[in-house]
């Protein structure tokens, strides 16, 4: 017992003792991210997991808002936040995104599931990440020759699964390929481009040794500022204009590089340090322009409750954010303070209570895959009740119903160049834009390259049967659309089928089951308009 005891007061002691687990911030004009480490009242086998949680700038001033709880354990550094997204790099390699909508007054903000995206390169470090509104870029140190001979000599690949399949697969070295090849470790710097890592060159001279961050000063800047920090405290700050880089040196002795943050706000480099001060958390900031260092001042908070404290950009201030200690096993709130560009802190330290909000309401997904659904069902019972004779079929013996795989062939084609102009618009792979699709996205923002899809569809597809009867799709193969009765449909009837087409491709794995299931294999719209897509009967004596 005496021995237990001990066991257990040396347990205690330690427990007290140990620092409350730092979070990982991220921010940018519009938002900022706080991740934390998961606190659990359940058993400590439990898997590793994180709290993800959210403010936007526009919010009450008191609010942080409650994202979810995610599985894995973040890479220090692992956060980047762009545009409405937060992406995360887990210690494993793998990358999630997590996209906010827009806020309402009235209802409760939607956050869309984590999205897993490319894992980083095998065989790779992650020093730093960053992100623009195309995406996330990331600073890796590659510690293996397979990995540097995949990103440096990428495998041309037809889709992302030969991709992931070649990646991943043993390949030849450098070494054994090329006299003389790069000692390793080696820096590289790659961003996610249509579901692919791709490489962008570093400076010439880039110091792998060094402490290194990447960071955007505008979420629309092509390719980002890179920072290194040498042994004697100077930072370089490179910039990457005119197609190749240019270097700036600042002069930041007495930094220490291990608790250096290196923040981009309002367009500007802003440098952030802890400083010892009794009873505060105290960071100073410093911005970086033009080759000299100006002090703003220090963001202090008196009497934190605990030691687990970040420091992120928030519209165009740096935010400075002390944890609460947690309740019941979950993070209940901070506190905070924040200073702008000139100087001015947002006045007192204040409190933020976290809110929990629900991650259905509002929803772009649910709310267009709800009223696609409803709408089909409202227009099914109101078609439904009209008398059974202008419904039957009247079609001439030269004419049958078209089949079903060929409905399907010429759908597809129909689809692909709006598919692709919309990859080449929106720079969006084809992995991104099914997981975005209108009906499963989180944001409207996501669901933009979607909705530009469906309206390329419906807009060329109405013309082509507008003038023609048939569209492209239908044309190659041999079908047209007609009227139940033969005869060629009217505007009426072109225009409503193919406005009812956007609902079918909104909820594509419910509504287009009704042209299997109708006796003359008509979808939603065709029921609606009375039109039916019919191909030249092979065998006109054939009364079917």
């Amino acid at each position: 017992m005496v021995k237990l005891a001990w066991i257990i007061m040396v347990w205690a002691a330690a427990a007290a003792g140990a620092p409350d687990p730092a979070p990982i911030a991220a921010g940018d004009e519009k938002d900022l991210w706080l991740v934390l480490a998961a606190q659990s009242v359940e058993t400590e086998s439990q898997a590793p997991s994180v709290e993800l949680l959210h403010r936007g700038v526009a919010d009450p001033a008191q609010q942080l808002r409650r994202v979810g709880r995610v599985s894995g354990h973040v890479r220090s550094g692992g956060v980047a936040a762009s545009a409405g997204q937060v992406w995360l790099v887990y210690e494993d390699g793998s990358v999630q995104s997590v996209s906010v909508g827009t806020v309402s007054r009235t209802t409760l903000s939607p956050y869309g599931a984590p999205r897993m995206i490319r894992q980083l390169p095998k065989g790779t470090r992650l020093r730093s990440l960053a992100a623009n509104r195309r995406g996330p870029w990331a600073l890796v140190q590659v510690e293996s020759a397979d990995a540097l001979h995949t990103i440096d000599h990428p495998p041309v690949a037809e889709d992302d699964d030969e991709w992931e399949d070649t990646a991943q697969s043993p390949v030849e070295t450098p070494e054994k390929l090329v006299p003389g090849a790069p000692a390793l470790p080696q820096d590289r710097l790659v961003y996610l481009s249509r579901s692919r890592w791709t490489q962008f060159d570093l400076p010439q001279g880039w110091p792998i040794d060094a402490r290194g961050w990447v960071v955007f000063d505008r979420p629309d800047t092509a390719a980002p500022q890179l920072v290194s920090q040498s042994d004697m405290g100077q930072l370089a700050v490179y910039s990457h204009q005119d197609d190749r880089w240019q270097r700036q040196d600042y002069d930041v002795a007495g930094f220490d590089g291990d608790e250096l943050s290196i923040l981009s706000v309002d367009g500007q480099l802003v440098a952030a340090r802890p400083v010892a001060m009794d009873g505060k958390t105290a960071v100073d900031l410093s911005v970086l322009r033009d080759g000299r260092v100006t002090a703003l001042g220090t963001l202090t908070i008196d009497d934190p409750p605990t030691d687990a404290w970040a420091v992120a950009t928030l519209g165009k201030s740096v935010a400075l954010v002390v944890l609460d200690k947690p309740v019941a096993g979950r993070w209940s709130g901070a506190v905070w303070s924040t200073m702008d560009l000139q100087g001015r802190t947002g006045g007192a330290p204040g409190p933020l209570v976290v809110k929990t909000i629900s991650p259905y309401r509002s929803n772009p997904g649910s709310v267009l895959i709800i009223a696609a659904i409803s709408l089909a069902m409202i227009l099914m019972f109101t078609f439904a009740r009209r008398s059974p004779t202008e419904a039957v079929l009247k079609l001439p013996g030269t004419l049958v119903v078209a089949d079903i795989p060929r409905r399907a062939m010429a759908a597809a084609i129909d689809l692909a160049p709006c598919v692709g102009l919309s990859m080449l618009i929106f720079d969006r792979g084809l992995s991104d834009l099914r997981d975005l699709w209108p009906g499963a996205s989180a944001s409207w923002q996501d669901a933009i390259p979607g909705l530009v899809v469906i309206a390329m569809n419906v807009g060329h597809t109405w013309l082509t049967e507008l003038f023609t009867g048939k569209s492209l799709g239908k044309m190659l193969l041999g079908m047209h659309v007609a009227s139940i009765d033969g005869s060629p449909p009217n505007i009426w009837q072109v225009t409503v089928r193919n406005l009812l087409r956007s609902l079918d491709l909104i909820a594509w794995y419910a509504l287009p089951i009704l042209m299997v299931i109708s006796p003359s294999r008509q979808r939603l719209g065709d029921m609606v308009a009375r039109t039916v897509v019919v191909a030249a009967n092979e065998n006109p004596g054939d009364p079917s």
